[in-house]
């Protein structure tokens, strides 16, 4: 089992307003942490019990919180997290 780090390297949370029709108010959280010898990306829906989180050792810790930031900057949604670390980090993920 993999020993995750207590404290982020760094913590995003993006809000969403309730829009009739559209989407009910929501938020979705951002984490990067070092676990052992590799950097542990989640991303949790506000709605959904357990984050969704991939294991890689293909980044520094530097370029992984600009990624992180990357994925809070452009909402992307924890179901897309995996492809979006694969373009970036290969079969490393």
């Amino acid at each position: 089992m993999k020993s995750v780090q207590e404290a982020p390297l760094a913590h995003y949370v993006r809000e969403y307003s309730a829009l009739p029709g559209l989407q009910q108010a929501h938020r979705v959280e951002y984490t990067l942490r070092r676990s052992d010898t590799m950097l542990c990306f989640s991303a949790r829906r506000s709605s959904e019990a357990a984050p969704i989180s991939y294991y890689t050792a293909a980044l520094e810790e530097v370029p992984a919180c600009r990624l992180l930031c990357y994925l809070y900057e452009n909402s992307i949604g924890p179901e897309q997290l995996r492809d979006v670390l694969s373009d970036f980090c290969g079969r490393t993920l």
